[in-house]
Protein backbone atom coordinates (compact mmCIF):
# COMPACT_ATOMS: atom_id res chain seq x y z
CA UNK A 1 0.00 0.00 0.00
CA UNK A 2 0.91 3.42 -0.24
CA UNK A 3 -0.54 7.19 1.37
CA UNK A 4 -2.76 8.90 -0.52
CA UNK A 5 -1.99 12.00 -1.91
CA UNK A 6 -4.99 13.17 -0.27
CA UNK A 7 -8.78 14.08 -1.65
CA UNK A 8 -7.96 17.25 -3.74
CA UNK A 9 -11.41 18.03 -5.47
CA UNK A 10 -11.67 18.61 -9.36
CA UNK A 11 -8.96 16.02 -9.94
CA UNK A 12 -10.77 13.02 -9.57
CA UNK A 13 -10.50 10.67 -12.90
CA UNK A 14 -11.91 7.39 -11.62
CA UNK A 15 -15.25 6.23 -10.49
CA UNK A 16 -17.42 3.10 -10.02
CA UNK A 17 -20.55 1.11 -12.06
CA UNK A 18 -21.65 -1.58 -9.43
CA UNK A 19 -18.07 -2.90 -8.85
CA UNK A 20 -16.96 -1.87 -12.38
CA UNK A 21 -13.85 1.00 -12.34
CA UNK A 22 -14.32 3.49 -14.60
CA UNK A 23 -11.96 6.07 -15.98
CA UNK A 24 -11.99 9.82 -17.54
CA UNK A 25 -9.71 10.20 -20.42
CA UNK A 26 -9.05 12.53 -22.84
CA UNK A 27 -9.76 11.52 -26.35
CA UNK A 28 -9.21 14.61 -29.37
CA UNK A 29 -9.23 17.41 -26.73
CA UNK A 30 -13.02 15.86 -25.11
CA UNK A 31 -13.38 13.49 -21.91
CA UNK A 32 -14.69 10.39 -22.38
CA UNK A 33 -15.23 7.48 -19.60
CA UNK A 34 -13.93 4.03 -20.47
CA UNK A 35 -14.54 0.70 -18.26
CA UNK A 36 -10.68 -0.27 -16.70
CA UNK A 37 -10.60 -4.16 -16.54
CA UNK A 38 -6.50 -4.59 -16.14
CA UNK A 39 -6.99 -8.22 -16.59
CA UNK A 40 -8.83 -7.55 -20.09
CA UNK A 41 -5.48 -8.65 -22.31
CA UNK A 42 -6.66 -5.75 -24.82
CA UNK A 43 -8.24 -2.66 -25.56
CA UNK A 44 -11.38 -2.76 -27.73
CA UNK A 45 -13.76 1.06 -27.99
CA UNK A 46 -17.33 0.69 -28.14
CA UNK A 47 -20.36 1.28 -30.18
CA UNK A 48 -20.77 4.97 -28.50
CA UNK A 49 -17.34 5.71 -29.81
CA UNK A 50 -18.09 4.14 -32.92
CA UNK A 51 -20.89 6.80 -33.27
CA UNK A 52 -19.48 9.77 -31.61
CA UNK A 53 -16.04 9.52 -34.52
CA UNK A 54 -17.48 7.56 -36.91
CA UNK A 55 -15.08 9.18 -39.84
CA UNK A 56 -11.80 8.24 -37.71
CA UNK A 57 -13.00 4.77 -37.83
CA UNK A 58 -10.79 2.75 -40.82
CA UNK A 59 -11.68 -0.91 -42.66
CA UNK A 60 -14.81 -3.14 -41.40
CA UNK A 61 -13.59 -6.39 -39.41
CA UNK A 62 -14.69 -9.20 -37.44
CA UNK A 63 -14.14 -9.41 -33.37
CA UNK A 64 -15.23 -12.43 -30.68
CA UNK A 65 -16.75 -11.32 -27.82
CA UNK A 66 -15.49 -13.68 -25.40
CA UNK A 67 -17.77 -14.00 -21.38
CA UNK A 68 -18.51 -16.49 -19.33
CA UNK A 69 -21.10 -17.41 -20.83
CA UNK A 70 -18.95 -18.17 -23.84
CA UNK A 71 -17.62 -16.90 -27.64
CA UNK A 72 -19.30 -14.97 -30.64
CA UNK A 73 -18.09 -13.50 -33.35
CA UNK A 74 -19.54 -9.52 -33.70
CA UNK A 75 -19.34 -6.68 -36.55
CA UNK A 76 -16.34 -4.26 -35.91
CA UNK A 77 -14.07 -2.08 -37.54
CA UNK A 78 -10.47 -0.10 -37.03
CA UNK A 79 -9.33 2.22 -35.20
CA UNK A 80 -5.53 3.31 -36.56
CA UNK A 81 -4.18 5.36 -33.76
CA UNK A 82 -5.46 5.25 -30.72
CA UNK A 83 -4.06 8.45 -28.42
CA UNK A 84 -5.72 8.68 -25.02
CA UNK A 85 -4.43 11.23 -22.48
CA UNK A 86 -4.81 9.98 -18.86
CA UNK A 87 -3.35 12.33 -15.90
CA UNK A 88 -1.59 14.45 -18.21
CA UNK A 89 0.01 11.53 -19.56
CA UNK A 90 -0.02 9.91 -23.41
CA UNK A 91 -0.74 6.43 -24.18
CA UNK A 92 -1.39 4.85 -27.57
CA UNK A 93 -2.49 2.32 -29.32
CA UNK A 94 -2.66 0.76 -33.20
CA UNK A 95 -4.96 -0.85 -35.06
CA UNK A 96 -7.39 -1.14 -32.07
CA UNK A 97 -11.26 -2.99 -32.59
CA UNK A 98 -14.27 -0.32 -32.62
CA UNK A 99 -17.43 -2.99 -31.54
CA UNK A 100 -19.96 -1.99 -33.49
CA UNK A 101 -22.87 -3.67 -31.28
CA UNK A 102 -22.54 -3.69 -27.50
CA UNK A 103 -20.43 -6.00 -26.20
CA UNK A 104 -22.07 -9.36 -24.19
CA UNK A 105 -25.59 -8.96 -23.78
CA UNK A 106 -25.70 -5.18 -21.75
CA UNK A 107 -26.20 -2.03 -23.52
CA UNK A 108 -23.29 -0.28 -22.22
CA UNK A 109 -22.92 3.86 -22.56
CA UNK A 110 -18.97 4.01 -22.06
CA UNK A 111 -16.87 4.74 -24.94
CA UNK A 112 -14.60 1.41 -24.63
CA UNK A 113 -12.74 -1.24 -22.34
CA UNK A 114 -9.27 -0.02 -21.47
CA UNK A 115 -6.99 -3.27 -21.30
CA UNK A 116 -3.73 -4.10 -19.84
CA UNK A 117 -1.99 -3.46 -23.08
CA UNK A 118 -2.71 0.09 -23.06
CA UNK A 119 -0.74 0.53 -19.39
CA UNK A 120 2.56 -1.93 -20.81
CA UNK A 121 3.61 1.18 -22.08
CA UNK A 122 3.76 3.02 -18.88
CA UNK A 123 6.13 2.81 -16.23
CA UNK A 124 4.06 3.13 -13.15
CA UNK A 125 0.07 3.08 -13.22
CA UNK A 126 -1.71 4.05 -8.98
CA UNK A 127 -5.01 3.69 -8.25
CA UNK A 128 -5.17 5.37 -5.58
CA UNK A 129 -8.90 5.18 -4.02
CA UNK A 130 -9.14 7.57 -1.40
CA UNK A 131 -8.38 10.13 -3.85
CA UNK A 132 -10.38 8.49 -6.61
CA UNK A 133 -7.54 9.18 -8.74
CA UNK A 134 -5.91 7.10 -11.31
CA UNK A 135 -2.34 8.57 -12.02
CA UNK A 136 0.15 7.20 -15.02
CA UNK A 137 3.97 7.78 -15.62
Amino acid sequence: GFASDGYMKGRENLAFDGSTPLVLAEFAHTLLTFHLDLGAGHTDLWPAFARRYPGRLSRSARSTDTSIGGSREVSAAKLGTFDLLIDGHQLQLHDVVVLLKPPGSSRRPYYGNLGIDLFEQARRVTLDFTAMRMTVE
